[in-house]
């Protein structure tokens, strides 16, 4: 009997995927508390007592873009989205907000300290607000004692021993010394938000969520939009753009100075490892290469060498999380970026846009850039 062959002329091709624009940092079971391995005590520490033998000091940060760059100033809630944001100054010279600085170094020190993994994001939660099971039951925490990062970016909480702790250390604004203006200085594009479409098809979703650095600026994909209303306009840095700011950190322990110098230190420029910084990253902006000064090489390695010796005390991994970051923040091949104008969020069966959905992701956008696109 002869073979049997289908007939495919009326079916439709399989769509190829887009990749998603995020990498996972998976967090693990166990949290990283300090007072239990030896460190002072969360109820001891103190912004207005300095200890003899903790660390004081400034350090010198430069910033230097690998790709285009653009961070928002602030155009208020509701503002047109047809009007350009224009890019974030300081008086009359551009700048990188230190709170957004602050945010991405912080999400660094998270992972690599082992901190608390909070589950308030709707993707952790069913359908009446509530943690699930399986995140409940992988992330358990205790809630009255301070992780590394509480105890140095500082916590307002009811649950811990300590309910209130000043951080220990500040960002300065980061003023532009160098800039390098785009060819376009007017950009337009769909307004995207972190949603089940961009993690569709991942294994792995869980977790802290990095946006992987492409490599190349995914060319506009405006054209595409039926409603106004999900465009923005930016107004980008070109790529070799450096700027300048300072961290302050007061009161630290040589381990907790040690975390910040890696959480500063940990990707290679040589590597292809970027730090992400600003808004559109979803696009390939913002990857940066960060170099530092203010602190003589043989104390920044004794301080890294402290905290990484604290979490093998500890029986913690420190090198996997290292490589675990380097990992997700090392930059994509030319075979798996971003097709172009194809929005990454977006597979063949496009979803309808309507107003409410566009005013609701303007007030959403990118959470995690904090300051970034300023109420787009």
């Amino acid at each position: 009997m002869g073979k049997f062959y289908r007939n495919n002329y009326n079916s439709k091709p399989k769509a190829r995927k887009a990749p998603s624009p995020y990498n996972f940092i998976k967090p693990d079971k166990r949290v990283f508390y300090p007072q239990d391995f030896g460190e002072v005590s969360d109820d001891k520490i103190s912004f207005e007592k300095p200890f003899s033998d903790f660390q004081s000091g400034i350090l010198e940060i430069k910033i230097t873009a690998k790709s285009d760059i653009f961070t928002g100033a602030f155009t208020g809630k509701n503002a047109d989205t047809q009007t350009p944001k224009d890019f974030f100054k300081i008086g009359e010279n551009y700048a990188l907000s230190g709170s957004s600085v602050r945010g991405v170094i912080r999400t660094i020190a998270e992972v690599l300290s082992y901190a608390k993994f909070h589950t308030n994001a709707p993707d952790y939660k069913d359908e009446k607000g509530n943690v699930t099971e399986r995140f409940r039951s992988n992330f358990d925490k205790n809630e009255s004692k301070l992780d590394m990062v509480e105890r140095i970016f500082g916590i307002v909480s009811q649950n811990a021993k300590v309910q209130a702790l000043k951080s220990r250390i500040s960002f300065s604004h980061f003023i532009a010394s160098e800039v390098r203006h785009a060819t376009q200085k007017h950009i337009k594009y769909i307004l995207m938000s972190p949603n089940i479409a961009t993690t569709k098809g991942l294994k792995d979703k869980n977790g802290f969520r990095f946006y992987a650095p492409l490599g190349k600026i995914t060319p506009t994909n405006a054209a595409k939009a039926k409603n106004d209303k999900v465009i923005s306009t930016i107004s980008p840095l070109r790529e070799g753009s450096v700027f300048v700011g300072k961290l302050r950190y007061f009161n630290l322990t040589k381990s907790e100075l040690g975390l910040l110098l890696l959480c500063l230190t940990a990707l290679r420029d040589d590597k292809g490892e970027c730090y992400k910084f600003g808004g559109a990253k979803f696009y390939g902006y913002g990857d940066a290469h960060i170099e530092i000064k203010g602190i003589d090489e043989g104390i920044k390695n004794e301080c890294i060498n402290a905290y990484k010796n604290l979490l093998k005390k500890a029986n913690f991994e420190v090198e996997s999380r290292i490589e675990s970051l380097r990992k997700v923040s090392k930059l994509q091949s030319t075979q798996s970026t971003i097709p172009q104008n194809k929005p990454a969020s977006y597979t063949p069966a496009t979803r309808k846009i309507d107003d409410r959905y566009s005013q609701n992701i303007r007030d959403r956008l990118h959470q995690d850039d904090d300051d970034d696109w300023n109420g787009l």
